[in-house]
């Protein structure tokens, strides 16, 4: 049998309380098995793991037990690496995640990622705790639970009758266009569109008690869309769009809206969303948002000598978008070259773009994005 190197890790047990019989059968002494058998083989192996000292969990016990986070995890390190060592667990490396060569390693990992612009940023809302001047998880928010009416429930779940939250939730979208055209042909309908603009109308409604849902809510949102040519320049096409809860008498965080913002490469829909909008900020509130891009299908470039050939169109836009509840104004415009391609069958079309983007709580910044996209073959349109 051919030697071959092997790195065994095993689920890190948490340094806030005593292993259980469950947690050595059930993870450690299967992991242990297959490490033996693999040294039984001659394979070279390296057999790892150590105690989690990061976490809600431990600050609650050291609450609990007056003492500090740190001799909490000291305590339980303890008590964790001897019943290990009674259970002949064969660990070649049991450590702490509280060390300086784990904190030290894990700082270089986020380092690297971070100079690398691998994370999102955004900003959201949590619980803080203005006598121990720190942010709250959601264990540590307690309450009177929906279901079994414990008083002492967590805010991510109960310890009693173990129930998360449910939702139901109806949502209708009420859509009119006004002189709207279309022709038939033998297996579809095109739509030839209209020269007045879609009017909509969403509503979502969060149904209390059917199949234990936990929420209640109503929301509303009208907005208006439109797409049109301006003569041989190209074509437009903007969307406003405003909504707002009417209801919120069992409104969870998860139900809230969020503003649809952009990946970090990739360019989304800008009639339907913000290339540089960094935070999803959930929001109860009233929100206004309006979107605008334009599309010059080439008659703009091919005016410029040698830039006919290359059938290289222009596209630019912006959008804004404020939100009520935090006073936050955000605002942007895009520019980019779009080309399409005959690929098998379908179109594709190709674009880079370039966003500025700005507003009342942040600096403006910019970035480039790309996207891809197919030509819908039913309506004959691009998604923007």
């Amino acid at each position: 049998m051919k030697k071959e190197k092997y790195t065994v890790t095993a689920a890190l047990p948490y340094a806030n309380g005593p292993l259980h019989l469950g947690h050595v059968a059930g993870v450690y002494l299967p992991s242990d098995i297959f490490v033996r058998f693999l040294r039984m083989n001659n394979h070279d192996v390296a057999f790892i793991c150590g105690s989690d000292e990061h976490g809600a969990a431990i600050t609650l016990r050291a609450k609990k037990e007056g003492t500090t986070p740190q001799e909490i995890v000291d305590k339980y390190n303890e008590i964790i690496g001897k019943a290990f060592n009674d259970f002949n667990i064969s660990f070649d490396i049991f450590h702490r995640t509280s060390s300086d060569i784990h904190r030290e390693t894990a700082q270089e990992f986020f380092k690297v990622l971070e100079s690398k612009d691998h994370f999102t940023k955004e900003t959201s809302e949590q619980y803080y705790d203005e006598d121990y001047n720190q942010f709250l998880a959601d264990r540590y928010i307690t309450g009177t639970c929906p279901k079994c009416q414990s008083e002492n429930a967590y805010g991510d779940q109960c310890e009693k009758c173990g129930s998360v939250l449910r939702a139901f939730i109806f949502d209708a979208v009420l859509e009119y266009t006004p002189g709207q055209k279309y022709m038939k042909e033998p297996n579809r309908k095109v739509v030839l569109g209209s020269k007045w603009p879609t009017f909509y109308l969403e509503y979502e409604k969060g149904i209390p008690s059917i199949f234990g849902s936990d929420i209640n809510f109503d929301y509303a949102a009208i907005g208006v869309r439109q797409s049109f040519k301006i003569g041989t320049i190209g074509t437009s096409s903007y969307h406003l769009r405003t909504g707002k809860f009417l209801n919120t008498t069992s409104l969870k965080i998860a139900d809230e809206k969020y503003q649809r913002r952009s990946d970090p490469i990739w360019f989304s829909n800008p009639l339907f969303s913000f290339q540089g909008l960094d935070s999803t900020l959930a929001t109860r509130k009233i929100t206004y948002e309006a979107h605008f891009v334009h599309h010059d299908n080439g008659a703009i470039l091919s005016k410029i000598p040698f830039m006919k050939k290359t059938r290289i169109g222009l596209v630019f836009g912006g959008g804004s978008l404020y939100v009520r509840e935090f006073d936050w104004l955000h605002y942007e415009i895009v520019a980019g070259l779009e080309r399409n391609f005959k690929f098998s069958k379908r179109r594709l079309r190709v674009g880079l773009y370039w966003a500025l983007s700005g507003g009342n709580q942040i600096a403006p910044n910019s970035q480039f994005k790309v996207s891809f996209a197919i030509l819908d073959n039913r309506s004959m349109k691009w998604n923007f």
